[in-house]
């Protein structure tokens, strides 16, 4: 019988090699053996409490005890829903078949609570560990939330793979990596762009690091090339259990949007508004199916197939899978498409800009409007002449904010509601 799920995965290792190492902080390294002691102590004391399904709100950090409480959850029978901050509103107390719950983050529309069942996740990690090829004597930095899947999916990949993660919040002086000398991680660009900063050789010296959760500027890619940085451009999301689409780690190339080639059991295609396959190279939204890709919404009917996403892109000749933004990152203004994507891309490669947020606002003239919140060593608008050199003027953005620092979300995304009421009350 296949072993499927994380704390089979740990109990596997726990019995055949108890003394490797699990779990990795600055105060303590805890092997497999004492992970699953730890695990099965507190699912002792809880089960009585926890429903068999029951959704179990759990407040996490990215730390040990976080992760240790998720996986006794499930071990009492119970559904781990991870957040930070105010808890989620349930439409429903248990979900039968989930292994966990998974709010997603909301950069675009409603907040809603993903099931993911343990065929997901082990489908995802196995899809995932055939494209990176990572192992047991690998260690994975997880600075990123256990609330998103993004943080999750480190822990699952490195379970199975009987590896070690390295569990610590994010250190932009690059401490963690000086100390635990990780051979992956996982970051959002803004998270590679302030290491760069600031310590760019602690960056470089990890194997592979995996971007996603928001557009690989061409500017970022060309500055970790050039410090010697190993930047693995991957595209994902909490419905299918973390990554659709990686880059393989051999492969040099670097294309404004490019994720490579989907992992083995995805099925992406591009469809038209109307729901219909369109050619290769025509842009449109992506849409996902394979073994990943979660049922349903929490409290809601089940999807259709395949599991259409927000997300514009296209296909290449060679089947590579090419990143264009959300539907709402191309905004119609006066007439004219504008792709907010693209135009945060070149004001990004502009000297002295250190991070740049370009949304759409409504406008009472032009019906939608694209803005720009910018960080950056010196003002920036409009009439700067590398804006008017690198964009047309139909195209730049019609409203500038200068900041000292983009809102950001708990992953590490810009906050894209934030920008935008920032604008709206200016």
């Amino acid at each position: 019988m296949a072993i499927e799920t994380p704390n089979e995965w740990l109990g596997y290792v726990a019995r055949t090699d108890p003394g490797r190492v699990c779990l990795v902080s600055d105060e303590e390294v805890l092997t497999y053996g004492e992970v699953l002691e730890f695990v099965e102590a507190r699912a002792g004391e809880i089960t009585a409490s926890i429903n068999e399904h029951e959704i179990v709100l759990v407040k996490v950090e990215i730390d040990v005890r976080s992760i240790i409480e998720s996986l006794a959850i499930q071990v009492a029978g119970g559904v781990p829903l991870p957040y930070i901050g105010e808890p989620p509103e349930l439409p429903v107390a248990t979900a039968e078949g989930a292994a966990v719950c998974v709010e997603t983050s909301g950069t675009g529309g409603l907040r809603k609570i993903v099931p993911l069942s343990y065929a997901n996740i082990a489908a995802s990690v196995t899809a995932s560990r055939q494209r990176l090829g990572n192992g047991a004597d690998d260690r994975w930095l997880l600075s990123l939330p256990l609330n998103h899947v993004g943080g999750l999916s480190i822990l699952w990949r490195s379970l199975e793979a009987g590896g070690a993660v390295i569990v610590l919040p994010f250190d932009s002086s690059g401490g963690p990596i000086e100390r635990h000398r990780p051979t992956y991680a996982s970051m959002v660009p803004t998270m590679v762009h302030r290491l760069l900063q600031r310590n760019p050789d602690a960056l470089a010296s990890i194997g592979a690091v995996l971007v996603g959760g928001a557009s690989l500027s061409s500017r970022l890619w060309s500055e970790a090339d050039g410090a010697g940085v190993h930047l693995v451009p991957t595209y994902g999301m909490t419905e299918t259990g973390s990554q659709i689409a990686t880059l393989p780690a051999r492969d040099d190339r670097r294309e404004l949007g490019l994720v490579g080639r989907p992992l083995d059991g995805f099925s992406v295609t591009i469809v038209d508004p109307a729901g219909a396959n369109v050619a290769a190279l025509t842009t449109g939204r992506i849409a996902v199916e394979g073994p990943a890709v979660f049922h349903s919404y929490l409290g809601e009917a089940e999807r259709s197939k395949p599991f259409v996403t927000s997300d514009l892109g296209r296909l290449s000749i060679t089947g590579d899978l090419y990143i264009e933004g959300r539907r709402d990152d191309v905004v119609v203004s006066g007439g004219e498409n504008v792709s907010t994507v693209h135009v945060a891309d070149a004001l990004a490669g502009i000297d002295g800009v250190s991070d740049v947020c370009v949304v759409s606002i409504d406008d009472s003239e032009w019906g939608s409007i694209v803005v720009a919140m910018v960080v950056a060593d010196r003002r920036i608008d409009s009439s700067t002449t590398m804006v008017a050199t690198l964009l047309d003027r139909q195209v730049r953005p019609k409203r500038w904010i200068m900041t000292d620092e983009i809102p950001k979300l708990h992953n590490g995304k810009h906050d894209v509601e934030a920008v935008r009421a920032a604008f709206d009350s200016g």
